[in-house]
């Protein structure tokens, strides 16, 4: 895409034999670099595959150090038991996204605002596991950055007011919700909710299929609970227009 460093260099096809030969695995191994520009890094990590049949779109600000590691390890355990790289993809998508403390705390406010119920499943824990083909796990931009070699928390620089970035935010997010039309859009924070909406100002996203206002999951978000206090009624009416 236009003013985006993205290219055909960054998919597992092209970075097969780079992570096959991580030792140890590592998500900001020099090799796995893919763009740089001051105190800003993007690196590869295992998120080409698009579930173009979602009917939930989950979407972070980018995968942090733990997510992209943990999905490097389960692509390179998948390839070198023989599966095919497509199966390696959906497998660290499973297990990579939004793994750790991060996923309780999300599939808790999920399941609160009633949308494991209006998906007719018992929990939204089963969209990381035996209902996977349900859900995309996205990111606004799908390779985790950072910035002095932390990660990127969505605000500086901010996500949709960097040009770079923005243009990442075109490439990866808007490529995606494209590809699954029919899905309930659920940005996470406020820089995913950002991104959304920049989406819809450049008439690539209907706000009409997106949930806005759900807290960033993470623990280290102190507003997070009180936030989904205030929201959750609001929320979970949202999420009943959208399954009636």
């Amino acid at each position: 895409m236009e003013g985006s460093p993205v290219d055909r260099s960054w998919c597992l096809s092209h970075q097969m034999d780079t992570v096959m030969g991580l030792e140890p695995i590592s998500a900001v191994a020099p090799e796995l670099l893919l763009w740089q520009q001051g105190a800003l890094s993007a690196f590869y990590a295992p998120w080409d595959w698009v579930n173009t049949s979602a009917r939930v779109m989950l979407v972070g600000i980018t995968p942090g150090l733990h997510q992209a590691t943990e999905a490097l390890a389960e692509a390179r355990r998948c390839l070198a038991n023989g599966l095919p790289p497509e199966d390696a993809l959906r497998r660290a998508d499973a297990v990579g996204s939004f793994s750790g403390p991060l996923r309780t705390n999300l599939v808790t406010m999920l399941d609160g605002i009633g949308l494991a119920a209006a998906l007719g499943i018992e929990s939204t824990a089963q969209l990381f596991d035996e209902l996977h083909h349900l859900a995309g796990h996205v990111s606004a931009i799908d390779y985790p950055v950072f910035v002095h070699g932390r990660n990127y928390g969505g605000a500086s620089p901010p996500l949709v007011g960097h040009p770079v970035l923005a243009s990442l935010v075109r490439a990866c997010l808007g490529a995606r919700v494209a590809m699954a039309l029919d899905a309930l859009v659920v940005p996470l924070g406020k820089a995913a909710e950002a991104a959304v909406n920049f989406l819809a100002r450049q008439g690539l996203l209907d706000r009409r299929r997106c949930l806005l206002g759900v807290p960033h999951p993470s623990g280290a978000n102190g507003h997070r609970i009180r936030l989904y206090a205030e929201r959750r009624a609001d929320l979970a009416r949202a999420v009943l227009m959208w399954s009636a």
